[in-house]
């Protein structure tokens, strides 16, 4: 179906659903810049089923947008789509700051990425370039090359992302399509979760091991968590103190970007929403909390601790 409205979406890997998530091309962007084709294998295996005739391909994976923050990166990609006939059009959900920064740092804490708090988790990050949607597409928007489309992630979350995305990129939503839906969400690994990340990752850091290598002990953690069932219990740093500070710290952004792509105002396109329940939990959150994180906890330390003895070994 995607076929018939001149658009796919390329396997670059092997395996069921592997290769569907284009994280490998976004991370080999900066290969792609300074080496071409002969330093980055994930656009090799693109330019290879390209060449085999195939319609506009459609490229997925968040990390695109941080890689195109740098000129050279952003420029290598659009360069390997026009040279092979392709005009690149940009898809981004554009969010309220407040349920974005919540979102992303429950992803950092399940992905054992920060042993912060979430006050000093955005005290360090909300100064950074890849929160700040204006900053995010910048180059997007100056670029004659190629096209943009923002949508309003609440809308779109409303109508179905599903069918917004389809909607987006041209190619209506079907019958075809039904078996698709619902398949992956992207739910928010619950506050015992965020805690219990924040504890191995400082065992990780004290270990000198980094997540972003040991994926191993990143996966077998998710898989623990979610075998515990903690997303029943969503995680929650706001208030609506919290949110209000949040917007007023983007606002100006916020708006300027607001007025560049839609011609609207922020609060118009993205309404604030209210009402926040903080429910974070302390590092020492009571005996029944405790021992309910603490054989996920005392198993990745276990894990921790081989994954040290192994690296001494070799």
């Amino acid at each position: 179906m995607l076929s018939r409205r001149g658009l796919w979406l390329p396997k670059l890997g092997d395996g069921v659903g592997a290769g569907y998530a284009h994280g490998t091309l976004a991370s080999q962007s900066p290969a792609l810049a300074s080496g071409g084709l002969d330093e980055a294998s994930s656009w090799q295996r693109l330019d290879a089923v390209l060449h085999k005739g195939r319609d506009a391909p459609i490229l997925s994976n968040e990390r695109f947008s941080l890689h195109f923050l740098r000129w050279e990166r952003f420029d290598a990609v659009v360069r390997f789509c026009n040279d092979r006939g392709f005009r690149p059009h940009f898809i981004y959900y554009a969010r309220d700051h407040p349920e974005w920064m919540n979102s992303h740092y429950v992803q950092h804490a399940k992905r054992l990425y920060t042993s912060l708090d979430f006050d000093r988790f955005l005290a360090r990050k909300m100064a950074e370039p890849r929160y700040d949607y204006g900053a995010l597409t910048a180059l997007i928007r100056a670029d004659p090359r190629v096209d943009l489309t923002v949508v309003p992630f609440a809308r779109a979350a409303r109508s179905g992302l599903f069918d917004s995305f389809l909607d987006a990129i041209g190619a209506r939503p079907s019958r075809f399509f039904e078996r698709a839906r619902g398949r992956h969400v992207n739910a928010n690994a619950g506050r015992c979760a965020v805690l219990a990340g924040r504890k191995v990752a400082a065992a990780m850091a004290k270990a000198g091991l980094q997540s972003r290598r040991e994926t191993h002990i990143r996966s077998a953690f998710e898989s623990r968590t979610a075998q515990a069932n903690w997303q029943v219990e969503p995680f929650s740093g706001l208030d609506d103190a919290r949110a209000k500070a949040i917007r007023a710290h983007f606002a100006a952004s916020n708006e300027r970007f607001a007025q560049a792509v839609w011609g609207r105002p922020w609060a118009e396109m993205v309404p604030p929403k209210t009402g926040f329940s903080r429910n974070e939990l302390p590092l020492d959150p009571g005996p029944d909390i405790a021992a309910d994180i603490a054989p996920v906890v005392d198993e990745m330390r276990t894990l921790i601790a081989q994954t040290v003895a192994r690296k001494a070994r070799v």
